[in-house]
């Protein structure tokens, strides 16, 4: 089986791309891949994530570029397990 069609196989609705993708941002090829990458696994139907936003400009981007889903420290820092029980119950619902 080639490895268009593992890809095109793979039963997951959603791909995490790395913060290491993202660190490349602040490049022109950085952002085409990026931007490429996310593009093409949504024209595959999944949803994309992409780790490490840490400023308002790369949240900004990555809405731009039609991102379906971010995390990192813009939003919160990690949390140990208990806090964020703690931090769900408190605010979550």
């Amino acid at each position: 089986m080639s490895l268009i069609q593992r890809i095109n196989n793979l039963p997951l609705k959603l791909i995490i791309i790395n913060k290491t993708v993202l660190d490349e941002i602040s490049t022109e090829n950085g952002r085409t891949i990026l931007e490429y990458t996310m593009r093409m696994m949504q024209k595959t139907g999944k949803q994309v994530v992409v780790e490490g936003a840490e400023t308002h400009e790369v949240v900004e981007t990555l809405e731009k570029m039609g991102c379906d889903y971010n995390q990192g420290f813009y939003f919160f820092k990690p949390l140990p397990a208990d806090e964020f029980i703690k931090f769900i119950e408190n605010n979550g619902k």
